[in-house]
């Protein structure tokens, strides 16, 4: 390279050097153009490194051109140390000077060289460092300290995700940011991100204010944002989506040419001004995110031929994913790689979810032999059909004591509980004492669990701790003598719930017997999830249900549908059922189809193996 250019010309050749390659990147796919395309990243830095060393620049020039420096060895290399360096250097340059908009752009990026490092050190320096910087702007009215508060929430969540200090630090950013719209708006939607990703109850004031918040002033991937964070609140506590994605729709179509980018810029006064980068803010990648969102949320819908959407949206998605996996676009080696990471992810949960589909609707799936959770509960349920409780009671156990998210601890726990129950009841309930202990208190981590996180707020959720609490303390359900102290209490969320989701459509709370309404909300209608449905109405029919033509619909529907998931055990007890309530009922001609029905069902699971399984 000339050492005779200005250093205005080598920053030129930088740029030019860099962009060529960015050109370059979207079309390589041999080792001779990846050698190609480093080599040009190469002079790009090395004009730059120029640039710094050979001449005298400003303190502005120096950030300037130190910042578009680290930018390359951050994004296009692993060269973390050396864009330290550089930073630091810069830093020190800056310390005597009065520059505060320049030696925030410094401090910002030290903070992204740590997070791409990612280790505990080095985050908790940087945090050392942001706490420093906001002592410094106290008293400043900077947008600057809105930012950097922000960041030191980022930092914490990375070192410590359930640290109770960011809690505590949102809700005062949340005050804070209020003169700022655009970024208050940002804040919100991190906020109500943070406490979905940790399972924590959203507050309702937080969401009916993110729902009034005008986003007029807000640029529209920051309100696609918004609408996602509240689709999303919608699915955790499993409300109808249908009207969100509508809004979705509506949404798009008038924004969807301007959501090209998966970074936008955020000002939050007329000199700060911060980039926000994510796979959401761009329509091509969000499309496929709520396409999978929704095939998720009506998975349990897969036996429904008219809103079987896992059934038909997965593949689609799967589809998408794995072209633009291979895809490269105009941007640089750091963008692709999460693209790539990002993609892959969603394979993987495409994966996952059609093997719980696989498992609903035929009891069988693919083998998954990696170390995830969802490959963990997988093969915990594969166990559990296979009828091999001892292997499934381990499998769960093992989940329950790992790291894994507070969802899939619950469902362990909860399938623990249900193996160890059942395994009482099968030796008549004489076991010894330590057992039935063990059995009481995994279930009053159940209740902490629930009540401490957002599963308190899902009906679904709720729904199914009633279910499983009733069958393990009721006969005929079980012949385990479990302490039954709460027995009222949720005999009478089984009435609620089945008082709005019974199999008989002339069911009337004068069939479940005398039930005070009097401060009660009108129950939920729950998701149509057919095991749970069918449990609810199995269990409340034998239990609450009294007008014995209510018993004879409630049974013959349990029967029937029954049939549309491999769940050939439920449905034979369910058959039963209705034998013995058409018997008690004098349907002759019911109990000759039903017996017939049962019998066809008995040759069917003899023919399965369950005879070897006894």
């Amino acid at each position: 390279m000339n050492e005779k250019l200005s250093a205005s010309e080598f920053y030129r050749l930088s740029h030019e050097y860099s962009e060529h390659a960015h050109q370059l990147l979207r079309d390589v796919s041999t080792e001779q153009q990846m050698q190609q395309y480093q080599t040009l990243i190469y002079h790009a830095i090395h004009a730059l490194i120029c640039t710094k060393e050979q001449f005298q620049l400003s303190a502005e020039q120096d950030v300037t051109v130190t910042l578009e420096l680290c930018n390359l060895l951050v994004q296009e290399t692993v060269e973390f140390d050396l864009a330290e360096t550089y930073l630091s250097s810069v830093k020190e340059r800056l310390h005597a000077t009065d520059l505060l908009h320049e030696k925030m752009l410094v401090e910002e990026a030290l903070v992204r060289v740590a997070k791409m490092r990612g280790s505990s050190q080095h985050l908790k320096d940087s945090l050392r460092n942001v706490n420093a910087t906001l002592s410094d702007l106290d008293g400043s009215n900077s947008a600057w300290h809105l930012y950097f508060s922000f960041l030191r929430i980022e930092l914490i969540s990375m070192i410590s995700p359930s640290d109770q200090r960011i809690l505590r630090l949102f809700e005062e950013l949340i005050q804070s940011s209020r003169d700022a719209p655009p970024f208050h708006l940002f804040i919100m939607c991190s906020y109500l991100g943070y406490c979905l990703d940790q399972h924590l109850s959203v507050p309702m004031h937080y969401l009916q204010e993110l729902a009034t918040l005008s986003d007029s002033e807000a640029p529209p991937p920051l309100k696609l944002w918004k609408h996602l964070i509240e689709l999303l609140v919608l699915m955790q506590i499993d409300s109808n989506i249908t009207g969100k994605l509508s809004e979705f729709k509506e949404f798009v179509t008038i924004h969807k040419k301007v959501l090209t980018s998966p970074s936008f810029n955020l000002r939050l006064d007329n000199k700060v001004e911060i980039t926000l980068n994510s796979l959401v803010f761009r329509y091509k990648d969000f499309k496929n995110i709520i396409l999978l969102f929704q095939s998720i949320s009506y998975l349990t819908n897969c036996y429904d031929k008219k809103a079987n959407f896992s059934t038909r949206f997965l593949p689609k998605v799967k589809k998408a994913a794995t072209e633009l996996l291979d895809s490269a676009e105009d941007a640089n080696i750091l963008a692709i790689n999460n693209m790539r990471s990002f993609y892959k992810r969603m394979l993987d949960l495409c994966h996952y979810y059609t093997c719980f589909e696989g498992l609903i609707l035929e009891g069988v799936c693919e083998e998954v032999t990696d170390e995830t959770e969802y490959a963990a509960l997988i093969n915990a349920m594969k166990l559990q059909l296979a009828k091999n409780s001892e292997g499934a009671l381990q499998a769960y156990s093992k989940i329950i004591d790992s790291k894994f998210s507070t969802e899939f601890r619950l469902i362990g726990m909860l399938n623990c509980f249900v193996i160890k129950v059942a395994t009482m009841s099968k030796h008549g309930g004489t076991v010894a004492f330590d057992d039935y202990q063990k059995v009481n208190e995994i279930w009053a981590s159940i209740t902490h669990l629930v009540d401490s996180h957002e599963f308190r707020m899902n009906q679904t959720w709720q729904c199914t701790l009633v279910v499983i609490w009733i069958a393990t303390h009721f006969h005929p359900f079980t012949n385990a003598q479990l302490s039954r102290e709460n027995d009222a209490d949720y005999l009478e969320k089984l009435k609620w719930f089945h008082s709005a989701n019974s199999y008989c459509k002339v069911a009337s709370s004068s069939s479940h017997g005398s039930v005070n309404n009097e401060e009660k909300p009108k129950a939920p209608a729950l998701k149509k999830a057919l095991l749970l449905l069918f449990l609810l109405n199995y269990i409340a029919g034998a239990t609450v249900v009294h007008d014995l033509g209510e018993k004879c619909q409630i049974s013959n529907a349990c029967f029937y549908l029954g049939q549309q998931q491999q769940m050939p055990l439920m449905r034979y007890l369910a058959g039963l059922s209705h034998l013995l309530n058409c018997g008690l009922a004098m349907k002759s001609k019911d109990v000759a189809i039903t017996r017939s029905k049962l019998k066809e069902l008995v040759e069917n699971l003899l023919k399965s193996g369950f005879e070897l399984a006894q």
